[in-house]
């Protein structure tokens, strides 16, 4: 294990996620944002492992979904939350519902060079927002290019002030020979403009652990931290409702991840 690997544990594991783009601090070119301020966390020290990997303690998550989660839709307005969505019966959920932080959650939002508080009233103006999750744990083997690290703790993706959305448990960072990936458990209520998901279901959907994001290629020995471009255009998913955009690229987030949403309305 390089020493300069154990930097890792004093910068914690930056990991921001973007369709078709790097995981940097913004969503796309259409909604630009700064660079966030990456603080040093409080770090327990730790020792090598058995194994000769190294333990990781205090990692951060931070992750902006996408520009089109920033804009105003058609209808009220998307927004992240922390904890669990409310369940809101198809109906807009009430501010008093939203929260900014619980526990190891908390949403920001982008202004100037740093990140701050959201706030209720800043959603919806393509301000980039961030769900930031701290306290990650687990190994990193620069060696055998393997790493596991999870975090804990619950946000809510939220579109049309709540009337269709899903929540995200626990999400998980892990690399087995060079090769990412990001899950989660996902959970939510099944809604569509007609009732129902296409997939069928309606009310509560149980608890689903999917793949949130292929990270193809990850490279774990970097001292601060990874930054990498997951998987999204080009990805065909089979599912009928997946078309082109206006410049003919197709482009899909993992099978699994798309056939939980597609239950609340959000597959395409």
């Amino acid at each position: 294990m390089r020493a300069d690997l154990r930097r890792i544990i004093a910068a914690g594991l930056f990991l921001v996620l973007a369709v078709g783009t790097p995981l940097v601090a913004h969503a796309d070119d259409s909604v630009p944002a700064p660079e966030p301020e990456v603080t040093e966390p409080t770090v327990t020290p730790t020792a090598p492992q058995p194994d000769g990997a190294t333990a990781i303690t205090n990692a951060q998550f931070r992750w902006s979904l996408n520009a089109l989660l920033h804009r105003k839709p058609h209808d009220g307005k998307n927004f992240l939350t922390a904890g669990l969505l409310a369940d809101t019966k198809g109906d807009r959920m009430l501010s008093s519902l939203w929260k900014q932080s619980e526990g190891s959650v908390r949403i920001e939002r982008a202004s100037g060079a740093a990140y701050i508080p959201a706030a209720w009233d800043g959603f919806g103006n393509g301000t980039d927002h961030q769900v930031v999750i701290d306290g990650g744990t687990g190994t990193v083997d620069a060696a055998s290019r393997t790493a596991h690290i999870t975090w804990l703790g619950s946000f809510g993706v939220a579109r049309y002030s709540g009337m269709t959305g899903f929540s995200v448990t626990d999400p998980a960072l892990i690399v087995e020979n060079g090769v990412g990936r990001l899950e989660a458990t996902l959970s939510g209520f099944g809604v569509s403009r007609d009732g129902n998901g296409s997939g069928g279901a309606s009310g509560p959907i149980g608890p689903t652990k999917v793949e949130l994001a292929d990270l193809g290629q990850v490279d774990v020995s970097k001292p601060v931290g990874l930054t990498t471009t997951p998987s999204f255009f080009g990805v065909q998913n089979g599912h009928a409702e997946q078309k082109p955009d206006g410049q003919g690229r197709w482009g899909s987030f993992p099978t699994s991840f798309i056939a939980f949403i597609d239950q609340v309305g959000q597959a395409p």
